[in-house]
């Protein structure tokens, strides 16, 4: 199963690579990183339990509120909104609050709630009577909670298979009828090509050069029409690191103008000017 990335996700991976975080731009980001990698790794689950169904990920709805729903699987007989957590450690959940470390956090329970709320009216607009079911899902093994109650809409990753079984014994195969379900969900999404980090950088403070998209390191040996990571020892062709790199100049600078010249500078002058120029007119990454 493929997932692209939230733009969240890709656009503090961009600056990550190219400006100093501070301890708190690195907690946040590595949040956002975690996050996503335990949706994915939902995501690779899901697809081999091979149930039938209908997938709508990462969407941002509006209804006076803005919410995000992480997955919402349309099955035969029942919606599942489904959020994933990729939390560690040990928590407790005390009179409605949930605590780590002594500290409180943020509510899972809460979020969900919201989220439920604002696909509920989103469906019955269109009348749409498939009943929905709500579930945190804390995909990471090493996740304990104290105080977690029966009732709670809590999946554990201990859980996890189990559940599914669930749902697979339940689930027959999907018509037309589902698939219009996800396709409306989907035209509610809020579109966002870029977002507002609140870090200040400029186009001259910023790296240049080209990482690997593998682990992130700039190690990248040329071997002609590739590049080689002497971390991971991934190969990519140039073609496909240049596109990348054009799309994250775009990210960062959405109203900016990108030139030949200028790709070629923001790859570290690593690549050449008919590489960038062809690459930009091919797929006019903007």
């Amino acid at each position: 199963m493929h997932l692209e990335k939230p733009v969240t996700v890709k656009t503090y991976e961009a600056l990550h690579k190219r400006i100093y975080f501070d301890q708190k731009q690195k907690k946040i980001y590595y949040a956002f990183r975690m996050g996503y990698e335990g949706e994915w790794e939902f995501g690779q689950i899901l697809e081999e339990k091979d149930i039938p169904h209908a997938l709508v990920y990462d969407s941002e709805l509006e209804n006076g509120i803005t919410t995000q729903l992480d997955f919402v699987v349309i099955t035969s007989h029942r919606i599942y909104l489904l959020d994933i957590k990729n939390h560690s450690g040990i928590y407790h959940y005390e009179k409605g609050d949930f605590f780590k470390n002594g500290e409180k956090s943020n509510n899972p329970l809460t979020q969900l709630n919201r989220a439920y709320d604002v696909l509920d009216i989103l469906l019955r607009r269109k009348n749409i009577k498939l009943p929905i079911e709500k579930k945190v899902i804390f995909i990471n093994p090493t996740f304990t909670l104290y105080g977690n109650e029966p009732d709670f809409p809590i999946i554990l990753r201990s859980q996890l298979d189990d559940y599914l079984a669930k749902i697979k014994l339940q689930a027959s195969e999907i018509n037309d009828y589902h698939h219009k379900i996800a396709a409306y969900i989907e035209s509610c999404k809020v579109n966002r090509t870029h977002i507002d980090t609140k870090i200040s950088y400029t186009y001259e403070s910023m790296a240049k050069g080209i990482w690997c998209d593998n682990c992130h390191s700039d190690k990248m040996q040329d071997r002609h029409k590739y590049f080689s990571c002497m971390n991971c020892q991934q190969f990519e062709l140039k073609s496909d690191i240049v596109t990348k790199s054009a799309r994250e100049f775009y990210l960062l600078f959405p109203n900016e103008k990108l030139t030949s010249s200028k790709l070629r500078d923001w790859c570290g002058n690593r690549v050449s000017r008919k590489l960038t120029g062809k690459v930009l007119t091919k797929n006019q990454c903007k």
